[in-house]
C-alpha cells in the first residue's frame, strides 16, 4: 500500500490537473457527451477495458475475476447559474471561502468531478504498481444523475449486466464515511379554484389560499413524521410555487407546487406517499370550491446519445449496517491514510447509491471530497489536499477489496 501512496504523492499535480480538465469541459445534465468522450479515452489510456453504453455512461473495467468492486460517480453537473467563471477550473487560495489551503474552483468540483479525478488517479496508481488483484474493479460515471430516477445504475446492472459485488460512491461527504441516506421524491400538486377580481370576490375560491392551507398542514405534519437516529428523519416541504393568473388585482384560480419529500430507508415510498397525499387532500377539502391532484409524475428524458426514457425525479434511500464488511473496510482505509477513524454516518443528500442498495441489494458506502454547503452554488470548490486524500483512500479500497 505504501508503494501506491508514494505513486499518488508523486502525481499530485497530474491528479489536480485532471480535475481541472474535467471542470473545463461543461457537462450539464443532457450534455455530458464531451466529458464522456474525454473520460473514455483516459480510462483506456490507464489500462481499463472501457465502454460507453447506449445511455452514454462510461465504464472502465480492470482485468481480473468477477464480480467486480465498483467505484461509481456521475458525469453531469448542475447548471452554472450565477457562478462566475464556472468552468475556469482555477486554483485559488481557500481563505475567501473560509477554508485553509489551495482549492480548485468551478462547477462540479464539489463532489463528482473531484471524486472522478480521484478514482482515475487511484486506479492508475494501483495498475502501475503491478499489484496482483484476485478480483477486478470498475470505474463507472453515469449521466443524468441530477434529474433523478436512477437511469444510469439501472442501465449498468440490468442492461450492461456488469457483475458487481459492492459499491463505493464518490460524493461530497467531506471525507466522512457514509453508510446511508434518505430517499427523495417530488409530489406535483395542482389546485384549481374559482377566480375573480379582487374588488369583487363574491363566489370565488382562491387556489392560492388553498395552497397556503396545504403549506401549513405539511408544516404540522413534519412534526409527526418518523424520526429514527439509525435511518434519519422523514421531512416534507413545499418549495416551488406558481400562481395563475399572476396579477395583482386577480384572485387566482390555479396554483401549482412541488412538494419535496425525504424518507429514510425504514419508511418506504409506498408508505410515505399516502401519508402526505392524505394530508394534502384534507387541507384542500377544508376550503369549499377547490379541486386538486397530487401525484409523483413520470416525465420524458433524453440523454446526449439520443437515448429516450422516463424519470420521476426520485432517488431511493440506502442503508448499509455499520458493522458490514464494506463499511469496516472503508474505515480501515481512511485510518490508513489519515490516521483517524471517523464513525460512519448518515448523509443529508440523496444519490445513485439508493438504487444499488435498495433495488439491487448490494452493500454500498459513499465517500469523497467537498462539503454540502458549497454544492451547486456560486462558491463551489474543493480543497486540493482533500482530492489527494480521497485518491489514496480509493486506492486503498481497491487493494482492500480486490488484492
Amino acid at each position: 500500500m505504501d508503494q501506491v501512496f508514494e505513486l499518488i504523492e508523486s502525481r499530485r499535480e497530474a491528479i489536480i490537473a485532471l480535475l481541472q480538465q474535467f471542470v473545463r469541459i461543461p457537462s450539464p445534465t443532457g450534455s455530458e457527451g464531451a466529458l464522456a468522450a474525454f473520460l473514455h479515452d483516459r480510462l483506456q489510456q490507464i489500462g481499463l477495458d472501457t465502454f460507453t453504453n447506449p445511455l452514454g455512461d462510461v465504464t472502465g473495467v480492470s482485468k481480473g475475476a468477477r464480480p467486480v468492486f465498483l467505484l461509481n460517480t456521475h458525469l453531469d453537473q448542475a447548471e452554472a447559474g450565477d457562478m462566475l467563471d464556472a468552468f475556469a477550473g482555477v486554483i485559488l487560495d481557500g481563505e475567501p471561502f473560509g477554508v485553509t489551503g489551495p482549492v480548485v474552483y468551478g462547477r462540479g468540483t464539489n463532489g463528482q468531478k473531484a471524486s472522478l479525478a480521484a478514482m482515475v488517479g487511484a486506479a492508475q496508481a494501483v495498475l502501475d504498481a503491478g499489484i496482483p488483484l484476485r478480483t477486478g474493479f470498475a470505474i463507472n460515471a453515469g449521466v443524468m444523475e441530477e434529474c433523478g430516477g436512477h437511469l444510469s445504475p439501472r442501465q449498468l446492472l440490468e442492461k450492461d449486466k456488469l457483475p458487481v459485488m459492492a459499491v463505493l460512491s464518490g460524493e461530497h461527504t467531506d471525507l466522512k464515511p457514509v453508510n446511508g441516506h434518505r430517499g427523495m421524491l417530488h409530489i406535483h400538486l395542482r389546485i384549481t379554484g374559482k377566480g375573480a377580481h379582487a374588488a369583487a370576490p363574491a363566489g370565488s375560491s382562491s387556489a392560492l389560499t388553498g395552497m397556503a392551507r396545504v403549506i401549513l398542514a405539511l408544516e404540522q405534519l413534519n412534526t409527526g413524521l418518523p424520526k429514527d437516529p439509525r435511518y434519519g428523519e422523514a421531512l416534507v416541504s413545499l418549495n416551488r410555487l406558481t400562481v395563475t393568473p399572476n396579477i395583482v388585482n386577480a384572485i387566482p384560480d390555479l396554483c401549482e407546487g412541488i412538494v419535496d419529500v425525504r424518507h429514510p430507508a425504514s419508511v418506504p415510498r409506498e408508505t410515505i406517499i399516502p401519508t402526505i397525499t392524505t394530508c394534502i387532500a384534507a387541507a384542500v377539502a377544508s376550503q369549499p370550491g377547490l379541486d386538486h391532484t397530487a401525484e409523483v409524475k413520470q416525465r420524458p428524458v433524453r440523454s446526449y446519445t439520443g437515448f429516450e426514457g422516463t424519470s420521476d425525479g426520485s432517488m431511493l434511500p440506502f442503508f448499509t449496517p455499520p458493522d458490514d464488511a464494506l463499511v469496516t473496510a472503508l474505515a480501515d482505509c481512511i485510518q490508513a491514510v489519515t490516521g483517524e477513524r471517523p464513525a460512519p454516518r448518515l448523509w443529508t443528500i440523496s444519490s445513485e447509491t439508493g438504487y444499488f442498495s435498495t433495488e439491487a441489494g448490494l452493500p454500498v458506502v459513499a465517500f469523497g471530497p467537498g462539503e454540502d454547503r458549497f454544492t451547486h452554488n456560486r462558491f463551489e470548490h474543493v480543497k486540493v489536499e482533500d482530492v489527494i486524500t480521497t485518491t489514496k483512500v480509493y486506492a486503498a479500497m481497491i487493494l482492500k477489496m480486490c488484492a
